[in-house]
C-alpha cells in the first residue's frame, strides 16, 4: 500500500471510529436503562440492584475499551503522518482525551444520557494503559533495532 494511502486509511479509520462513538452516544439505545432492560430480559434472576451494578461495570469497561482502541487508532495514524512519528505516542494521548472531553460535554446536552466529568478519568484508564502498552512496545522494538545495528557493525563490511 502507498504512504499516501496508507495515511489516508489510518486517519479515516481514526474519523470514522470517532463518529461512531458520538452517533452511539446519541442513540436512545445507548444510554443505561436500554443496558438494563436488556440484562432483566437475559439474566431474570439477579435483582434490580445487581442489575444496575453489572450496568455500571460493563458500562465503565467499556469506556476502558473503547478509548483504549482510540488511543490505539490515533497512535497508528499519527505514527504514519510525515513530522508527527517522534510524537506519535503523546499526540494520541491528547486526541483521545480530547475527544473524550468533547464526548462527555455532548452527552451532557441530550436528555437519555447523563455526561459526566467522572467518565473522562475513567476513559483515561483505557488512554493510559493503551499509552503505556505501547510505550513499552516502541521501547522494546527500538532496542531490538539497535541490538542488531550494533551486530551488523560488529560483522563488518562482506567482501
Amino acid at each position: 500500500m502507498g504512504r499516501e494511502v496508507q495515511l489516508v486509511v489510518h486517519w479515516l479509520l481514526v474519523i470514522a471510529y470517532a463518529v461512531a462513538m458520538f452517533v452511539f452516544a446519541g442513540k436512545q439505545e445507548s444510554g443505561a436503562a436500554v443496558t438494563a432492560q436488556f440484562l432483566a430480559k437475559w439474566l431474570p434472576h439477579l435483582e434490580r440492584a445487581e442489575i444496575q451494578h453489572l450496568v455500571f461495570w460493563i458500562r465503565k469497561a467499556g469506556h476502558v475499551a473503547a478509548y483504549g482502541l482510540f488511543t490505539l487508532l490515533s497512535f497508528n495514524a499519527l505514527r504514519v503522518t510525515s513530522g508527527l512519528r517522534r510524537r506519535a505516542l503523546p499526540g494520541a494521548v491528547l486526541l483521545a482525551f480530547a475527544v473524550a472531553i468533547l464526548d462527555e460535554a455532548y452527552q451532557m446536552r441530550l436528555l437519555h444520557r447523563t455526561g459526566a466529568w467522572s467518565d473522562v478519568l475513567i476513559d483515561g484508564i483505557g488512554i493510559g494503559v493503551t499509552a503505556l502498552g505501547l510505550y513499552y512496545w516502541i521501547a522494546k522494538r527500538e532496542k531490538e533495532i539497535s541490538q542488531e545495528s550494533v551486530s551488523e557493525n560488529k560483522e563488518g563490511p562482506e567482501c
